[in-house]
């Protein structure tokens, strides 16, 4: 089916509302889903986990721990349910803001993301930093595929970021439960870090798409609709409906215009 920018920002905002997440929280959550559905990045099955879990993740706080001068680990405190599911919620605005205040204390954030599966949700922060001047970077393995890395860059003064996939080679493998994403100020920063990393030095590409493939496809959800999976779409409504308040006298005096 498709739906419209704004319907979909809308019933995301109020899904994740009736699920008890914060005022906040839920909108950059939103908006990082719909950015990434947009583009056609097709971020919704981690979504769906996510959904599943908003109860247990709604008393979780965001935890910074340095680690180093220059590095962090990231991560909920006090969520009930596990690992699973937090990528959409832990990855956005929040999070992102986050490091940025250690990259411009230290010059470079090297930070860890626990529990969190996806890079592609942390496509619209980084694009806002990237609008800023900094120089950004995330990878991270596919979920079952601790061996396919989604690699993500952001430049200063690019038109949009790049993203990457491909094929660790010789039986490596990474986390599927963790990302790395580095913020810095300057590019030849940005380029030490990319050879400091090694799962960052690409092989056997297996998909790349461009910035002007990621344009392609935003101009085409904003004028022809953005592609949704019905069922999903009424999982959203009918956890939307939380935030309703029954009809009354009084709830109808406050309605309308």
């Amino acid at each position: 089916m498709k739906v419209s920018r704004n319907e979909l920002t809308s019933l995301i905002k109020q899904a994740l509302e009736g699920c008890g997440l914060a005022q906040g929280n839920y909108e950059s959550a939103a908006a990082a889903m719909v950015w990434a559905q947009m583009l056609e990045l097709s971020p919704f099955t981690d979504v769906d986990i996510s959904l599943q879990q908003c109860a247990d993740m709604r008393q979780a706080q965001i935890q910074l721990t340095p680690t180093s001068e220059q590095a962090c680990e990231i991560k909920l405190v006090g969520q009930v349910g596990g690992a699973r599911g937090v990528t959409a919620l832990l990855w956005g605005q929040s999070v992102s803001d986050l490091i940025e205040a250690q990259m411009l204390h230290n010059g470079v954030c090297v930070a860890t993301i626990c529990n969190v599966r996806d890079p592609l949700l942390g496509v619209k922060p980084m694009q806002d930093a990237q609008a800023k001047g900094l120089w950004c970077f995330a990878y991270g393995a596919n979920p079952g595929c601790p061996d396919i890395i989604t690699h993500v860059r952001a430049q200063a003064n690019q038109p949009a970021t790049e993203i990457i996939q491909y094929q660790l080679l010789g039986g490596d493998t990474m986390s599927t439960t963790e990302l790395t994403v580095v913020y810095t100020q300057s590019e030849a920063e940005y380029r030490r870090q990319l050879g400091l990393h090694d799962h960052a030095n690409i092989e056997n590409v297996i998909e790349q798409i461009t910035p002007q493939q990621m344009q392609t496809n935003y101009d085409g959800s904003l004028s022809e609709g953005i592609e949704f999976p019905e069922p999903l779409f009424q999982r959203l409504t009918h956890l939307a409906a939380n935030v309703l308040v029954e009809s009354s006298a009084q709830s109808r005096r406050g309605a309308g215009a």
